[in-house]
This record gives structure tokens, sequence and C-alpha cells, in this order.
């Protein structure tokens, strides 16, 4: 919480905002039922967090046995290999990772995206686009006669391809929002749009204040410039539109003069919606030298009062992670709250909790174990099925005694073969079989003891990589009659069980395990597992 620095500016502001029409009550979101939570899972001991939160349904945790960080979901499942020095939550489906100096994007496979790029990153994607700068040297400026040291880094913009789009010209920039981006530089800012393009131009946006704590520099340097929130931004406390036009300022300054009104408090307060802001004070003039806080709402009520919780510290789609006063040298007993104050985790329950993220998702910790929890249920969901990979089938495989090499995967333990591979393999022996396709009906049709007919492009290369495979529609049809078998598409090519090859042709399968061996013998025919 910062120190309000100019009571007068705000008091401006509430003029305008009356004039608005804002001095009236102002009808507030119904509550509904206070919301329950649930533990989704219990983490190993390995696991530890390290800032961040859920998003996009992932989230960056850092692993004590491996030292480095990967991605887990909120069932505790990896699904990102803890393989990176450095991790960022994830945002519009990328994150940004380290690995040694190295700085690129994944994407929420783990995928990378945008490899190695010469920039820093200045923050996450939003609208397409993510803020970088290069390295710079520090560089000093003259504000109103006094002289300061500030950092030399000039911003940009990359895409999702990592290419810069917007040069590093600027000496600050805001994420993107609602088209236009607040940039400046010289001590003007302005907001240009996504190509580039100043849309609203520069003007005088600088600050300069007197270090409150007194240590070097003594003055800091600050541009007062906002991003565009609901068809609004200010530049040195004036609202403007998307045109630049001044404009009456939003609920939202109306709210933090009712707060610091209603609160009688020097620290600025946290307005956290156009509805809800907490506010904070001083406990000295209740005989302790601690703070507290409280929360009000936009008709200056108290809906958390002074007195009951210490600090909030995290806030997101209502809910509130709040800490009540702890005895002089015990533990504070920590819990979520609503914006109405109702007790959602209860106090003392938990010892630590992370940030709050996407659709109440919560990192926490009790006894020493590690939990997630998912607030606003109070079901716990069955976690979904693993997502389906297809690896590269790294056995042997001997037909009639001879090393054939396929083009395989396995899938959750069983191996998938090509049918007019294994038909071409086959051709020539007593289990051979013809293959053919009918567009019009989507089937596959097999002809037993019929030599196979080549069609060109069988046993051609062999898988690299993991894939994703997908359950094959196509029916089968088995000299006339269909039969089933588990099948997956992989890039466009049906793979088949071969287990379920060998019980429709009558061919013996035998897996060698001392040889990582898969063994065809045509001479026997097919024996279950």
């Amino acid at each position: 919480m910062k120190k309000t620095f100019s009571r007068k500016i705000l008091s401006g502001l509430l003029t305008i905002c009356m004039v608005a029409g804002l001095n009236t009550v102002m009808p507030l979101p119904v509550d509904a039922a206070p919301a329950t939570y649930v533990e989704l899972t219990k983490l190993p001991d390995s696991i530890q967090y390290r800032l961040g939160h859920f998003s996009e349904g992932l989230m960056r945790f850092f692993d004590t046995d491996k030292g480095k960080y990967g991605y887990i979901d909120k069932y505790g499942n990896t699904v990102i290999p803890f393989e990176y020095d450095g991790a960022t939550d994830f945002s519009e489906g990328l994150a940004s990772v380290m690995k040694g100096q190295e700085n690129f994007f994944i994407d929420k496979s783990g995928k990378v995206v945008i490899s190695s790029i010469p920039h820093i990153l200045g923050g996450d994607f939003h609208e397409g686009l993510a803020a970088v700068h290069l390295p710079g040297e520090t560089e000093s400026v003259t504000v109103n006669g006094k002289t300061i040291t500030v950092a030399g880094a000039k911003y940009g913009f990359i895409d999702k391809s990592g290419a810069l789009v917007i040069p590093t010209e600027y000496d600050h920039v805001l994420p993107f929002s609602e088209g236009l981006a607040a940039v400046c530089k010289d001590n003007e800012g302005g907001f240009i749009d996504a190509k580039g393009n100043v849309v609203i131009p520069f003007r005088y946006a600088f600050k300069e204040y007197k270090n409150p704590l007194g240590w070097t520099p003594e003055f800091i340097r600050v541009y007062d410039i906002t991003s565009f929130s609901g068809g609004v931004a200010s530049i040195n406390d004036v609202w403007i539109d998307k045109t630049g036009k001044a404009v009456p300022a939003p609920a939202r300054v109306l709210l933090e003069k009712i707060a610091i009104e209603k609160a009688g408090s020097d620290f600025s307060p946290w307005v956290i919606n156009d509805n809800y802001a907490v506010v904070t004070r001083n406990r000295s003039a209740v005989g302790s030298s601690t703070q507290e806080v409280g929360i009000i709402d936009i008709n200056g009520n108290f809906t958390v009062p002074f007195g009951v919780y210490g600090t909030i510290n995290s806030y997101k789609d209502g809910l509130l992670i709040a800490n009540e006063f702890g005895g002089e040298y015990g533990p504070i007993p920590t819990g979520v709250i609503d914006l109405e104050g109702n007790v959602i985790v209860p106090f003392g329950k938990y010892s630590f909790f992370g940030e709050i993220g996407d659709d109440g998702v919560i990192y926490a910790q009790r006894d020493g174990s590690k939990y997630i929890l998912q607030v606003g249920t109070s079901t716990k969901t069955t976690p979904p099925a693993p997502a389906l990979v297809a690896k590269p089938t790294a056995s042997t495989v001997l037909v009639n005694g001879e090393n054939v090499a396929f083009d395989a995967y396995n899938i959750d333990g069983s191996n998938y073969f090509k049918l007019r591979d294994i038909a071409l393999t086959l051709s020539g022996t007593e289990k051979q079989f013809d293959v053919g396709w009918d567009g019009a009906s989507n089937a596959i049709s097999l002809t037993s003891s019929k030599p196979y007919t080549a069609v060109g492009g069988e046993m051609t290369g062999k898988g690299a990589g993991n894939k994703t495979p997908a359950p094959s529609d196509s029916k089968i049809i088995l000299d006339g009659k269909e039969v089933r078998s588990t099948a997956y598409n992989i890039e466009g090519n049906n793979y088949f069980k071969l287990r379920d090859i060998a019980e429709a042709f009558d061919f013996s399968v035998v897996w060698d395990g001392a040889r990582n061996t898969i063994v065809i013998d045509t001479s026997k025919g097919y024996t279950p597992e």
C-alpha cells in the first residue's frame, strides 16, 4: 500500500465524478451463496511453490530433487516435465522458460513456439504481443532542475512468432489492453496500436517524487499513465477516451476517494474492482503499532470492518486471502474470504496460501504437506484421463526370424502398426492378406489368404518424436464382415493394434522382454496374452 501523495487531485476527481452522476447510491452485484472448497490433490514433498498461480489450467512449480521448473495441472499431474531453470505463468497459451541462459517460449504441450530471442522479456503476452527490451546502461536525466539516475533499457513488442513488430525505442511500456498500449519516452506518454502507430499523441506524463524511504536515489522517476480499461485511461491524472478527449473519471476514482475518507488513513486504498476497495490503517490509534485492513464498497459501507484482519494479499474473481492478527510470536492464521467477509476456507486450517488462480484454484500448505484446493465447489471432481501419447516403438521386430523396421508406435502400453506395412511383410506367407479402401463408406476392406497389392508408400518413415493420436472412425471389413479393432489416426495414417491384427489373421505374436523384441511367427496360430 503506497502513501497518497495528493489529496487535492482526488478531491478534484470526486467533483468530476459527482457531476457525472456518481454521487448516488450504486447498486452492487447480488451475492450468491458463500462458496465452498475442496482439496483436489496432495503434492509430493519435492514439489516446491515459487510464486505464481494457476493460469490457463497449469501452474509452474519447482522440483527440489531435480532442481528444475515444470508445470502441473490442478490434479497434480505433470503436464510439462521439470527441465527448466526458470519459468513464468501461462498467458494466451504461451509461457516464457529458460534453460541455462537461453530464453524461449513454449505452448501448453511443452513445444517450443518461439526459440531463443535476443531480447529480455518484459511481460506476458496480451492481445498477441509481449513487451521486450534490450539490456541498457543507466543514464542521468534532469527533471525540474534535479538530476536522477534511471535505467537506459528501451522497450518494444514481439508477436507470437518472436518477431520484433514494434521497435525497442520506449523508456516504459504497459501491456496492450483494448487494442492500445501505453508507451513513454522523453518524459511523455501516449498510446500506440498493435502496428506501432501513435493513436493518442504524446503529452507530458512524468512525475518525480522524493524517495520516502530516504534511500538512493533521492528522487524516484514515475511515468503517470494507465492502460485502457472500460474505454478510458489516464495520463497525469487526466482521464481520456480512445480519441484522447478528456472525460469524467470512472467510478473507481470515486471509490478511491470514498475509501480514503471512510478509512481515515494516509495509505492509498487498493481498488480491486469498480465496487470494492481494500483499505489499510495503522493500529496505533487503538493501542498497537501494527496495521489492519478492511473492505469498503462503492456506497461507503464496510463489508469487512477494521479490527478483524491484519493483511489481505491476493484477490481474484471475488475471493481474497486474508491474515488474522497473530500472537506476539505465534503463527498468523490465514484463510480465504469473499468480498462480503464470508469465510470460505477456515482460518488456521492451512498455514500458507499461494496466489488465487483461475477457477478458484489455490496452492496451500498444512502441517508440512502441500495441497491444491479449488474454491467454489464442494464436490471433488474426477481427474480427466491423461491425454494419450504415441511414442515411436523402440522394440526390435522379428518376422519369421528376420529383423524388420516398421513405422510403429506404442500407445498406452500396446504397439500399433500400419495395416499395409503388416500386409506387405506377410505377403507370400500362409497368413497373407490384401488391403483395400472404400472412401465412400469410410471402410478398410481386408481379404485373407490373398497376396497383398502394393499401392506405394509402404514401410516408409520410422516415426520421429512423440505424437498425439486420435481414435480412428474407419470401419474394418474382414472377408465381408465388419470386425472391431482398436485403431488411431496419427498425422493422416491409421495405426492398428498389433494383437488385434494377429488375432484376425491367426498368426503368433510373442513379447520377449529380455531382448526387448516383438516376435511375429506366421507358422503358429494366435495365442491371447
